[in-house]
């Protein structure tokens, strides 16, 4: 693994994924180091190395944490099963390809584990409705919200992204029926599994493109792209054991009574367990590669 900038997440979902199967990990900054060819696979995090400067034997996972400016091109068939990007998510694939065309490799879905047992079942009576999670989304979206929350008294608490820790996070999943999430688009979405893994269902109102984000609460960051498309999501993994999603604010009041209703028949850790804890995400990989 040349880590770069890894997310810490990601790191750590890639220790438990191949702890689940007793494979070794190394972590290096050295870049000489990649020339040894000793490894089977190596991830390059965060940016992009001709495949003429490794080992002809090993198999590369770039990204997910740059855009692939430098992987731009006519597709290479040479590279299939051998060289891929990584873009987590399959929506994800959809607008990298809606950007730049092609890229030279394939596009592939790793997405990292999450830590089941970090994230368990762990219920205690419910001090709130709901949890509501806020991630650059317009201010006046927050306020419609909240609005809504308020005229149905409904008692809630608010996380916000970048504003608290793994700890108050956990604590505030203990004491809330169900999580309303008001994100952004998520390449994965770890703080969304996260609460699913502690079997809180959500009630997404779903970012559908990358232009509902917003950094400052007004401006969207994606104008640039117009007229593209940009479809997103907020939960690129996804089941309706996990919850409600809706795309419309004007949906979010019937929502809420119905979530109120029913958030004790779903089950969102079954789904995060088959799907996104340590070892079929570790699967994943190896069945792409041949092992």
């Amino acid at each position: 693994m040349y880590p770069g900038g890894m997310h810490s997440k990601n790191k750590r979902g890639l220790e438990l994924m191949c702890a689940s199967f007793s494979i070794d990990l190394e972590f290096t900054d050295q870049l000489a180091r990649l020339q040894n060819a000793d490894y089977t696979i190596l991830i390059i995090n965060d940016r992009f190395i001709e495949p003429s400067q490794l080992p002809s034997t090993s198999k590369v996972i770039y990204g997910p944490q740059f855009w692939p400016q430098s992987i731009q091109g006519p597709y290479q068939s040479e590279y299939e099963k051998h060289y891929v990007y990584n873009s987590l998510s399959l929506w994800n694939q959809h607008t990298l390809l809606e950007i730049y065309g092609s890229l030279r490799t394939p596009i592939v879905q790793f997405p990292y584990a999450v830590d089941v047992d970090r994230f368990k079942i762990t219920k205690e009576p419910p001090l709130y409705d709901c949890l509501l999670y806020l991630k650059l989304r317009t201010q006046s979206t927050y306020n419609q919200v909240i609005d809504i929350l308020k005229s149905k008294q409904m008692s809630y608490t608010i996380i916000q992204y970048g504003n608290y820790s793994e700890s108050q996070y956990i604590d505030a999943l203990k004491r809330s029926k169900f999580v309303l999430a008001v994100d952004r688009h998520e390449s994965q979405g770890f703080a969304l599994e996260e609460a699913m893994s502690c079997d809180v269902p959500l009630l997404v109102l779903d970012a559908t493109s990358l232009y509902d984000e917003s950094m400052d609460g007004t401006t969207g960051i994606f104008e640039h792209y117009r007229p593209k498309k940009l479809v997103a999501t907020s939960v690129p993994y996804w089941s309706d054991e996990c919850g409600i999603k809706i795309e419309h604010i004007h949906d979010l009041s019937d929502s809420l009574t119905q979530m109120l209703d029913t958030y004790t028949t779903f089950t969102p850790r079954e789904y995060i367990l088959r799907t996104l804890s340590p070892k079929p995400c570790m699967q994943k990989i190896l069945n792409y590669f041949g092992f």
